[in-house]
């Protein structure tokens, strides 16, 4: 029996920035400041005319509108709006679009638009000039005799096995231009929107939320993630140029401050300041510091010292292509040395931030609640130790940040770090039921003392699914704002991608995907989370199990124990979920020999991390499968307070089979 085809007639919106790449290369900040404002004003067009974005990746952005007409003219009035902005002196960049519109049958593929109503719109995008609009003829059609338009016929264009009549939207008279039938597609490749661009010859995931990235077409953001992901900065020892050993302690402080300071925000995998030293001491060259110390990065830096202020030259360098990213000079006071450094330890984060990474910081997110830099390193030391260094969520864990909200009474994310706590807790079955409402109170609190906080929504999705008696409708309407809100925000992405119990499977990947887009190095890992999405997912992500499987492979390898133990436990997993019994065994003995732990110390860190629900008692099962230890079975079941019920009918019944049951199967 063929399954039915779910067809239907679309109006497809492509909108893609003229030369991104050369603009970042340029001026980075400045240019996806500028896009931001940009995708602003269209996101608020889109909104007036009635589109749906459907997928936004970088530079472009694909949407849908159920009319020709408002297709139209919401590309005329955003290309107006934009020539509008340029013509600002304020615009430092002043970015160019091509808009592309067509109107044709396309095919909802489980979470996919494909077919050559999407395919002819990419190329009529393609086609389109700077500052253009570009259309094909059914939507022309459609338009002429509603809109009071200028249009330029190109006649009959063939883009590989594409062909379509399309008319230029003359927006002024100097855009009339004559084209030949034949045409080479001039789409570029910048980075890993590249690969989301070409996609849309095959489609894209079809995601009725304001800001996503395709599943279908997570492979080009993930390769992208995965050449940033784990990579390494070493930090030189800056070097006192001032001609006097009384400045030493100068170029220490800062070298030692900086190696520091930056590990606490876990933005990138630096080297511990031992082995810096060391490199330095030993006089390494680039290529042994790349191949050796496996580092990707080096910050150099050197001081001078004259009369009563210091001068500090910069210079990071990427190892990959011996370039160098960045190189700048600051002059400091003496006498506020201490204070300096504060300065110092600002400007070099945000350039990693902005060379390293993409978008939104998950450290830069939560900076504008925390003016005082005291409060706000102790925040993120607050944050990320437990996650590194602590598997087991104890009765006390939320306490610190009780103190935190104390402190800072009037701080939403304060108080949004308090109930993130407390939910913590409570997944992990360390909350008291008479403690729920302090977490309930804590996620409105800060809803209340600022609206905006985007990172607020998601948790009070969880909360309020979990512990307040709210809908699945209603809890996903609060998931899906706190995109919108926070759209390029790391850890609003983080923990909405997280909430697989709200919404569909296919919007959490997309948000874990960005995130790790985002910010490679955040603090909370994107990693794990992905794994148990793309299982969690089934069928309802092509390959899910698969590209679980090769996360968790490379984490393997990575030189965090958290991470190690993390693919581990997933590794394992997988292999014994797809009956590879020897290849699973091997991992776990080997990792138990490694790490000198016993499968009861690996569950109870499985448990405790809550990584928990039924992924956890899935978890039990598998290890036992590959153990064959029956009487551990009743061990673990008497010590997890576990019983038959929590294992779903096919894994009892392959338990069953394994152990030899009377009267298995």
């Amino acid at each position: 029996m063929t399954a039915e085809i779910d067809r239907k007639i679309a109006v497809i919106f492509i909108a893609d920035v003229v030369g991104y790449s050369k603009h970042m290369e340029k001026n980075e900040n400045a240019t996806i400041m500028s896009y931001t404002a940009c995708e602003k004003i269209l996101n608020k067009l889109l909104k007036k005319y009635k589109g749906s974005v459907f997928n936004t990746a970088g530079d472009s952005v694909l949407a849908e509108f159920q009319s020709a007409v408002n297709a139209v003219e919401c590309g005329v009035d955003f290309q107006n709006e934009i020539k509008k902005r340029n013509r600002s002196d304020n615009t430092a960049v002043k970015l160019e679009f091509r808009l592309g519109i067509n109107m044709g049958d396309v095919v909802k593929k489980d979470s996919n638009l494909i077919g050559d109503g999407v395919n002819i719109a990419a190329r009529l995008e393609a086609l389109a000039q700077p500052n253009g609009v570009t259309i094909s003829k059914s939507v022309y059609d459609f338009v002429v005799p509603k809109t009071k338009m200028s249009f330029n016929d190109l006649g009959i264009q063939k883009v590989k096995q594409n062909e379509f009549h399309a008319f230029d939207i003359l927006l002024d008279p100097s855009q009339k231009r004559k084209l030949k039938t034949r045409l080479k597609s001039n789409m570029t490749t910048v980075g890993a929107l590249a690969a989301l661009v070409m996609l849309t010859l095959t489609g894209f995931s079809y995601l009725n939320s304001n800001y996503n990235t395709s599943i279908s077409a997570d492979n080009g953001t993930e390769i992208e993630a995965e050449k940033i992901l784990g990579r390494t900065l070493l930090i030189s020892p800056f070097i006192n140029k001032s001609g006097s050993d009384a400045y030493d302690y100068l170029s220490e402080g800062i070298t030692d401050h900086l190696i520091s300071s930056i590990s606490s925000t876990v933005l990138l995998n630096i080297v511990p300041r031992q082995q810096s030293y060391a490199a330095n001491e030993k006089n390494y060259s680039f290529s042994q510091i790349r191949n050796k110390m496996n580092v990707s990065f080096i910050l150099n830096g050197s001081t001078y010292v004259a009369n009563d202020k210091f001068r500090i030259n910069f210079e990071l360098i990427g190892l990959e292509k011996d370039e160098i990213l960045w190189s700048e000079s600051r002059e400091f006071s003496l006498e506020k040395f201490f204070e300096s450094q504060d300065e110092i330890e600002f400007l070099v984060r945000r350039v990693l931030q902005s060379k390293l990474t993409m978008g939104e910081s998950y450290s830069s997110s939560i900076a504008r609640y925390f003016e005082d830099r005291t409060e706000y390193r102790a925040v993120l030391k607050l944050i990320t130790e437990p996650y590194k260094d602590n598997f087991f969520v104890t009765e006390k864990y939320a306490e610190p940040f009780k103190l935190l909200t104390e402190r800072n009474p009037n701080n939403s994310f304060a108080h949004f770090l308090y109930a993130q706590a407390l939910l913590k807790q409570q997944r992990a079955g360390k909350l008291a039921f008479k403690d729920y409402e302090l977490m309930q109170n804590a996620i409105i609190k800060a809803k209340e003392l600022d609206s905006e906080n985007s990172a607020v929504y998601p948790v009070l999705a969880s909360i309020g699914a979990w512990t307040m008696g709210m809908n699945i409708v209603e809890a996903q309407e609060y998931n899906l704002k706190g995109v919108e809100l926070g759209p390029d925000n790391f850890l609003t992405l983080f923990l909405a991608g997280s909430n697989f119990d709200v919404g569909r499977i296919s919007d959490a990947i997309s948000y874990l995907l960005r995130a790790k887009q985002i910010a490679p190095y955040g603090p909370n890992d994107v990693d794990p989370q992905l794994i148990r999405a793309y299982l969690y997912a089934k069928k309802q992500v092509t390959d899910s199990v698969s590209k679980a499987e090769k996360i968790a492979e490379k984490m393997l390898t990575h030189p965090e124990d958290y991470k190690v133990f993390w693919g581990n436990v997933y590794s394992v997993y997988i292999k014994a979920r797809t009956e590879r019994i020897p290849e699973g065994k091997k991992i776990l003995n080997k990792f138990l020999k490694q790490k000198e732990l016993s499968i009861r110390e690996v569950l109870r860190k499985v448990k405790n991390a809550n990584y928990a629900d039924k992924l956890f008692t899935d978890y039990i099962s598998y290890i036992l499968i590959l153990t064959h230890d029956v009487n551990l079975l009743e061990e673990l079941k008497s010590e997890f307070l576990i019983d038959d019920a929590e294992f779903d009918e096919e894994t009892l019944k392959k338990l069953k089979k394994e152990f030899k049951v009377p009267g298995s199967t």
